[in-house]
């Protein structure tokens, strides 16, 4: 009783309530659930089996193994009887003592959401990142139904104490994973970068691989939801993770040369370059010298692409100039040659009135012209 009294007073609410679980629970457990005479078992069974699905898809069977199982084990029982044609009475008394098994369960349940939430809601969190693939995973997965075994067991305050442990366990698996689908590919290339031996190679470019490793990592650990910015940052990590093994591999390369080697297949690159460019060819210069000859032409060709594409602009736009003169000249010719048309039947018309006017009187005359 003293350590009751002594409990935190943020535990007091899931304490009441698990004592009014305690005298449910009694009741119901001293009792079978009163199932009404009927004449169609089958129905009975499949009730109760829709009852068991849909405790199972409020995670009832996760909260309150224990219980959940024994209504299980009684709805298999019904069935068993249910297709050996056992008596009624006998199929009734299996649905019976199942529903109350599922009642306490359900009981048991309704505890654990209100006393350990938090972990249920981690756990699934770890879970939908990957979790379960990892190592460590199993053992907060025992941890996590030692509660749940606690709570049906009457240990409400085991619970309460171990329930933030538990919890903190599935978020480090949580962010565990969430760096696994993040990082795993840089990780994979910089262990690529040790087999290679870049700290002798390329020590500043793995450096900076692992740098930007860290980065990364540690932006993970404070941000575990900032889903764009992590990915923006893994990206730079795995180049500078790539760029080191490729720095490394040129580097031992690089061991095998001579000096006058290593500058002929340097001189080799940039006279490829400025050939591909029609730049002059400058060997006879410093590289410095050929690299600017290099951007040089780069730029003016980049200047006369510009040029072009402003010249291609202004032709499209004097294209839709005439465009619009033409639509307006041929919807002028449209009038004038309905305009046309419309004095020919005129003419057409006056010319034969002229002609009957001739062969009747006037007045005959103007009423064939009405």
């Amino acid at each position: 009783m003293k350590r009751f009294l002594t409990m935190k007073s943020s535990s007091m609410p899931a304490v009441c309530l698990w004592m009014v679980f305690l005298l449910v629970g009694a009741c119901s457990a001293s009792r079978q659930d009163v199932i009404p005479f009927v004449d169609n078992p089958g129905e009975l069974v499949n009730g109760f089996e829709r009852s068991v699905v849909n405790a199972r898809t409020n995670q009832v069977d996760l909260l309150a193994p224990f219980w959940f199982s024994k209504a299980e084990e009684s709805l298999a029982a019904a069935r068993i009887g249910l297709a050996e044609q056992a008596e009624i009475s006998r199929i009734t008394e299996h649905v019976s003592i199942g529903r109350s098994q599922l009642k306490r369960a359900e009981e048991v349940a309704a505890v654990a959401k209100t006393s350990i939430t938090d972990v249920i809601k981690r756990r699934e969190m770890a879970r939908k990142a990957g979790a379960t693939e990892l190592e460590g995973y199993p053992k907060a997965e025992r941890d996590f139904f030692r509660l749940t075994k606690e709570i049906e067991n009457n240990n409400l305050d085991y619970a309460l104490k171990n329930k933030e442990r538990v919890k903190n366990s599935f978020r480090d698996l949580e962010i565990a994973a969430i760096k696994r689908n993040v990082l795993g590919e840089v990780r994979l290339t910089l262990t690529e970068a040790d087999r290679l031996d870049a700290k002798k190679f390329a020590p500043k470019a793995y450096a900076d691989a692992v740098r930007k490793l860290n980065v990364t990592d540690t932006f993970i650990d404070e941000n575990p939801y900032e889903v764009e910015e992590m990915t923006r940052q893994a990206r730079e990590a795995l180049f500078y993770a790539r760029r080191s093994v490729e720095l490394t591999r040129q580097s031992k390369k690089n061991q095998a040369m001579n000096s006058e080697q290593i500058a002929l297949w340097i001189e080799d690159i940039l006279h490829q370059t400025a050939g591909q460019l029609k730049a002059p060819d400058m060997r006879d210069q410093t590289f410095d010298i050929q690299r600017q000859n290099i951007t040089g032409s780069i730029a003016a060709m980049q200047k006369n692409q510009e040029f072009l594409n402003a010249k291609i602009k202004e032709q499209d736009n004097d294209i839709e100039v005439l465009k619009d003169r033409v639509f307006a000249l041929e919807g002028k010719s449209r009038q004038e040659q309905f305009a046309r048309e419309q004095l020919e039947a005129e003419k057409k018309f006056n010319e034969k009135f002229q002609t009957i006017q001739n062969s009747f009187s006037r007045e005959e005359a103007e009423v064939y012209r009405q």
